[in-house]
Order: C-alpha cells, then structure tokens, then sequence
C-alpha cells in the first residue's frame, strides 16, 4: 500500500483505522488528502478481510471541511478544477457506502462542511462531548456536498435538513445525538477507551452477517417493501447456509460465543 502525506492507514488483521492527518490545517481536505482518501477507500474496499474501518483524526478538529486556503489558490478555469475534486470525495463516499466493512467514525472535534458530511456517512458514529457539527457551506456561499443532501434528510428529515444546510447550525454532540445524526457520546477522557470498546464489539461479529445487514439497510432507498422483503428472505437464507450462520447457531444451542471468520 501507498504511503499517504495527508492519511495514515493502518491494517491489524480484520481492522483497517484511516486517520485525518493534517492537524496544523484543521485536517482541511486539500487536494491532496481528497486523493489519497479516494485511494485508500478503493484499495480498502478490495479487502475482504478487513471487517471494520475506523475513521480518526489528528488534534482539535476532525475536519473542517474543504482547505480553503487550496480552493483560492486553483488557477484558471475554477469550477472545473473544484468539479473534479469533488468527484474524489464522491469516490470516497461510494467507497464507504458500499465496501462490505463497517464504517466508523470517531468524532474528536469540530466537523464541519465536507467533514460534517464524511461523519454522516459512516455507519456508526461515535463523538466526544466536546464534538461540534456544522454545515458551513452557506457561511461562506457555498452550496453542501459529499453526500450531504443525500444523507441528511434520511437522517434528520427534510425540516432539519433544510435548518442545517441553509443556516449552518452549530450543534453540540449531545443536540446531534438527540438529531439521530450520531450514535454515542462520551466524555473527552473517556472517548478512546470506548471507541476501542466498539471496535471490538463490531469485530467480534460476522462479517459476512453484517455486509448482508449493511446492503439491505441501503437498498431501502429504492425498494418497496415487497422487494425488500424478498432481498431479506435471500439473505438470511444465505446467512444460515453459511460457515459464520452455521457457528453462530452451534455457539447458541452450546451456551458459548460464536467463533465468527
């Protein structure tokens, strides 16, 4: 694998962590960083063996969105240029989105823009008290991206969302929380100890259990419920005939934990 300037990418047997690693630029997503995400999310998504991917980020802010200091200094024609940058993000997105692994994201700071929008798009979240949310985007009279008009209305509503994306909102861990926009909070001297509590819970899983339940949650987007339905009768028949749902069985009837691959 690439060494990264911008991310570090650490794989420990079934665990990926992809680590923001721009701290003297509030981890701003520079042209750079948005190419070595769009990297490291395509080669994670061709491992089969990583379960869990655990996203992080170097001091006080998780990410502030797009590096702005980058954006003014594009030459010539400027909305291509941005358009095909984006289109990175995008890539990391899909990537996140459908690689079979769980995503994780754990939310050390402030998140804003482009930031608040990868936080979203995991598929868990976990954030210190101190945690702050924002859009941004109309701050500085930009319209949302990464999948943040797309995800936040699922999330929030469409009521919330238009609050969010038209008056960059300021919400405190605890208000995204109480939104639905995130799934724990935890005191700051408590907050790697239970990430690393979650980590383990998720890994302790089936990984091909959790993929099945990963892509039906998705598919929800565009099905009714009869094809959901369907696509659920298949999976789980798929989930039993299989060497994890087999296991998971046996270690019940036994009264022990599963040994899931």
């Amino acid at each position: 694998m690439t060494q990264f300037q911008t991310i570090l990418l650490e794989c420990e047997g079934s665990l990926a962590k992809l680590h923001l690693n721009r701290p003297d630029a509030a981890n701003g997503m520079s042209g750079q960083m948005l190419q070595e995400l769009a990297d490291a999310t395509t080669w994670l998504r061709q491992q089969e063996q990583i379960k869990l991917v655990v996203i992080s980020a170097s001091g006080r802010f998780f990410c502030a969105g797009g590096d702005i200091n980058y954006l003014l200094s594009i030459d010539g024609d400027i909305a291509p240029a941005v358009e095909a940058q984006v289109a990175l993000l995008n890539l990391t997105m899909v990537n996140l989105a459908e690689m079979d692994a769980l995503v994780l994201c754990a939310v050390n700071g402030v998140a804003s823009g482009a930031g608040f929008s990868l936080a979203v798009a995991a598929d868990m979240v976990i954030a210190t008290r101190a945690a702050k949310f924002t859009m941004a985007y109309s701050n500085i009279g930009f319209s949302p991206d990464g999948g943040a008009s797309y995800y936040l209305p699922r999330l929030v509503g469409m009521r919330k969302a238009q609050e969010l994306i038209y008056t960059s909102r300021l919400l405190s861990a605890d208000e995204a929380h109480d939104w639905g926009l995130i799934n724990q909070v935890v005191d700051d001297q408590d907050f790697e100890g239970e990430v690393t509590l979650l980590t383990h819970k998720l890994l302790s899983y089936s990984k091909t259990g959790q993929a099945r339940a990963k892509g039906l949650l998705r598919a929800t987007d565009n099905n009714s419920l009869q094809q959901q339905l369907a696509i659920e009768a298949r999976d789980i028949g798929l989930s039993v005939a299989s060497q994890d749902g087999q296991e998971g069985m046996n270690a019940f009837m036994q009264k022990r934990q599963p040994q899931f691959k």
